[in-house]
């Protein structure tokens, strides 16, 4: 807006220049919808704003109309590099899902968040959303001060009216009124933009990014109002009273308006409040709020009268008022912490990072938020983005439940540490481990000795004695209740097993209380001990407010082992926060496949896939040579998001296979320098003969 209102006064060529840089910073930022939105808005006040300046000047008009369009293509084909792809890809996803997300709006009652974004929760520590919407989908703020600044703004205008200031005013109080309409009252309204670039297949409750600044400009025209000395009202309404009228008349509608809109959001906001039995948090959240737009109104009352004291103590106490706000909201949605606790680097994270190689890890139950993996360069099955047909026809053959929306996948609870050591999909897809739980081990529990004591260890550890075995975990019990020190941060329970020159350590994370009476069992990353001897397992405690106390069998602390089990797993690292067990029968993800068979149907395909088939075979969608039957040696050189690169050295023909989601159009292949054939493989994955 900025450089479109110095493209309007100015009407040079670097003005256009710098439309052209927002333009390709927003397009560059990765959010379409609200970059739409915003030239929309634009290119509404770019039309305007010539009509109040230069009239009938056509020529002048002309011009400026001209450079716009050129800042715009420049702008968008600055972008085409990653545009271009965008579409491509675009073009290709199945977006069918999103046909009517135009059409959707936001509840009116939505509308409260503008001075209380966590009247409907916020989906942070812990603390869950109210009702059926996404709450953080729900936020329009701006805040207690700047709304009632911003209504201000709307009812009395600029106190100083420079001629390049015509309009302004009008078009944001009619920008916003358009925007609310949209986003959260008229469906009728809706049908007619959903076919609109930029809004079809876009929810349109998104559009509160630009009321937001809508409101921002008010909000400045109005702090301008409130701070400013301007003439005496009777002088400046000399020879003007119908004009003095009329403001006043207009100042009054706005206010009577507004009063009357915020009646209605209140009430709904409650009615929704008391359906969904969260009004006792909702009342909570908008106690200080309401105070807060009480002392904005008498702020701006009372710089009405124009008092010089009165429009001092307004020019501190509305910014502080703003800041105040708003530094709280952005302290509770980011509360400042270190940013290494922000995307924290665990140890599990640490060891998939130095173990997985080119293969992928899974998990379920948003264990190890697979939405974020991409962060950690940990490569995942499931995820946030649009996933092709046939990937996901993978995904819910694993797990009917895998698709939690259109573009968000992760595995349920039903894939755990019993059942995921025997999915042949998942090897396909090169998921070599598995994440889980700390309380999520799989295993043989041997049983506890029988109990007939308890044994304080006074802030020491607690020890005892196992045969030499391999080891999956320890199980002991706790005699009496521990508490921890400070509940928010719980208490962690760790082990260690001395075997000989091996030594294991693990924990537990246990929360604010462990109870006494149940066996605790704990994991640890000990199935390569060897069977024979003696092993030393020690306990201890971190975080809890007494000493642990452990049940003993005649004077000794009772243990037992979790012994291993055939499940085609094993665990390989365990921590406080997580278990992870490699997948023995994974396949890499970029392997040699000396055979093929081709099975045409989708279906037919998927099922024989889920049955599992020899690892040295690949499935074909079409006809295609099916291969020597002889090995080869496969070594990675690069795998990144643009090119994957490996060396065959191979005694006969057969494919290379990168189990990847990579059939839409836009890749290619070479071998040897050549041009080749990428085919369908494995029904959603790719190969090169």
């Amino acid at each position: 807006f900025w450089a479109v209102e110095r493209l309007v006064q100015r009407q040079r060529l670097s003005d256009a220049v710098l439309i052209a840089a927002v333009i390709a910073s927003m397009i560059f930022g990765g959010f379409p919808a609200v970059t739409a939105y915003a030239l929309y808005l634009a290119s509404a006040y770019l039309i305007v704003r010539l009509i109040m300046i230069h009239r009938v000047r056509l020529r002048a008009g002309l011009r400026v109309l001209a450079l716009a369009a050129t800042g715009l293509v420049v702008g968008v084909a600055v972008t085409g590099v990653q545009l271009l792809p965008f579409l491509s890809f675009y073009g290709q996803a199945n977006l069918v899902y999103r046909a009517g997300a135009a059409r959707l709006g936001l509840p009116f009652s939505a509308l409260i968040t503008l001075i209380a974004p966590n009247a409907n929760g916020l989906c942070i520590g812990g603390n869950t959303t109210h009702g059926t919407y996404n709450a953080v989908e729900l936020v329009a703020y701006v805040g207690a001060g700047a709304l009632v600044l911003a209504i201000a703004g709307a009812a009395f205008g600029l106190r100083r009216r420079p001629p390049t200031a015509r309009g302004i005013r009008g078009f944001f109080v009619a920008a916003g009124a358009v925007i609310v309409v949209l986003g959260w009252t008229s469906p009728a309204v809706r049908q007619v933009v959903a076919h609109l670039p930029g809004f079809a297949g876009n929810f349109i409750g998104r559009i509160r990014s630009v009321l937001g600044f809508v409101l921002a400009v008010l909000a400045a025209i109005g702090f301008d109002w409130v701070t400013l000395r301007s003439l005496d009202p009777a002088t400046e309404a000399l020879g003007q009273p119908g004009r003095a009228n009329r403001r006043r008349i207009w100042a009054l509608l706005v206010w009577v308006t507004t009063f009357a809109v915020g009646v209605v959001v209140v009430l709904r906001s409650r009615n929704d409040a008391l359906a969904g039995h969260y009004w006792a948090g909702q009342l909570h959240a908008l106690w200080i709020p309401a105070a807060l737009v009480a002392v904005a109104l008498l702020a701006v009352a009372l710089s009405h009268h124009r008092r010089r004291w009165a429009q001092g103590a307004a020019f501190i106490v509305l910014p502080l008022l703003v800041v105040g706000q708003g530094g709280q909201f952005f302290h509770t949605v980011l509360p400042g912490d270190a940013t290494s606790n922000f995307y924290p680097s665990t140890p599990a994270q640490r060891f998939l990072a130095s173990h997985l190689g080119h293969d992928r890890f899974a998990s379920s139950a948003l264990n190890m938020y697979p939405a974020t993996a991409l962060y950690y360069g940990l490569r995942t099955p499931t995820g946030h983005a649009f996933t092709e047909k046939a990937w996901q026809d993978l995904l819910t053959s694993v797990d009917p439940a895998a698709m939690k929306t259109p573009t968000f996948s992760d595995f349920s609870a039903a894939l755990n540490q019993t059942t995921v050591g025997t999915q042949p999909i998942l090897d396909r897809m090169g998921v070599k481990y598995f994440v889980s739980q700390p309380s999520e081990l799989a295993g043989r529990p041997q049983p506890l000795p029988a109990l007939n004591g308890a044994l304080d260890a006074r802030n020491a550890a607690a020890r005892c004695t196992l045969p030499g075995q391999p080891l999956r975990g320890i199980t002991f019990q706790v005699a009496h209740v521990l508490d921890a020190a400070d509940p928010t941060t719980g208490e962690t329970l760790y082990v260690t097993v001395r075997d000989g020159d091996q030594t294991v350590t693990s924990g537990r994370y246990m929360g604010p209380t462990v109870a006494p009476g149940l066996p605790v069992s704990i994991a640890v990353a000990g199935e390569s001990l060897a069977a024979g001897g003696t092993m030393s397992v020690t306990l201890r405690a971190t975080g809890a407010s007494g000493d642990l106390t452990l049940a003993t069998h005649d004077g000794a602390i009772a243990c037992a082992a979790v012994s291993p089990v055939e499940d085609h797993l094993v665990l390989v690292h365990a921590d406080p926060g997580a278990i992870v067990y490699r997948r023995l029968d994974a396949l890499p993800r970029i392997r040699w496949a000396s055979r093929a068979t081709v099975i045409t149907g989708a279906a037919a395909r998927v099922g024989a896939l889920n049955r599992g088939l020899p690892g040295d075979e690949v499935v074909l969608s079409s006809a295609g040579p099916r291969g020597s039957g002889a090995n080869a040696t496969v070594s990675v050189r690069a795998d990144s998001g643009d090119e994957v690169a490996a060396e065959v050295s191979a005694s006969g023909a057969g494919y290379l296979v990168v189990a990847d989601a990579m059939q839409q159009s836009g890749w290619s292949v070479t071998v040897d320098g050549k041009a080749a054939r990428i085919v369908p493989a494995d029904d959603a994955m790719v190969a090169v003969y």
